[in-house]
Order: C-alpha cells, then sequence, then structure tokens
C-alpha cells in the first residue's frame, strides 16, 4: 500500500488499492491449496523452488520501478512554512 501513492496520480490510486486487494485475496485462498497440491506431489521443497524467484522478481521490478520522493531537509520545510505564513500562525 506504500508504493501506491508513490507510483500512482490521484485518478489511478482507487483503481489500484482495487487491484491489490484482490490480489492479496486472491492470494489468500489460493496459496494454501496450491502449497498443499506441491507437498503431496512432490516435498515442501518444491514451495520454496516456485516462490524464491518469484520473490526475487518482484524485488528486481520494484527496486526499478520505485523512485524515492525527495528528500525534505530542515531548511525546505521552513520555507515553506515562511512562503504560506505558517511562520506566523506558529508566532501567535
Amino acid at each position: 500500500m506504500v508504493f501506491i501513492p508513490r507510483c500512482f496520480p490521484n485518478h489511478k490510486r482507487p483503481v489500484m488499492n482495487g487491484f491489490l486487494g484482490f490480489a492479496q485475496s486472491l492470494g489468500l485462498v489460493t496459496a494454501p491449496i496450491i502449497g498443499g497440491a506441491l507437498t503431496d506431489a512432490f516435498t515442501w521443497r518444491a514451495c520454496f523452488g516456485i516462490n524464491v524467484p518469484i520473490g526475487v522478481v518482484a524485488v528486481a521490478i520494484t527496486s526499478l520501478w520505485m523512485k524515492d520522493p525527495p528528500i525534505r531537509t530542515w531548511i525546505s520545510s521552513f520555507q515553506s512554512l515562511r512562503s504560506s505564513n505558517g511562520l506566523t500562525f506558529l508566532a501567535l
């Protein structure tokens, strides 16, 4: 949920939140079924053989896709307070 505001504009965020909720619900329902079938057919190590490559690809895509927000220093915070007359409000 943290990456949605960073990666999508305001008008696409509700759709992406819905998609993320759908994907999480689908994973919660299908993961025990698929894990049980893999454990019955092979061994429990088969779950790792499938999940580790998927996790590596997910981390790689996320690290390439997400952009870090600009760093806010105390000077930029002070300038934004000064420009919006927030300093006057704080002085009162």
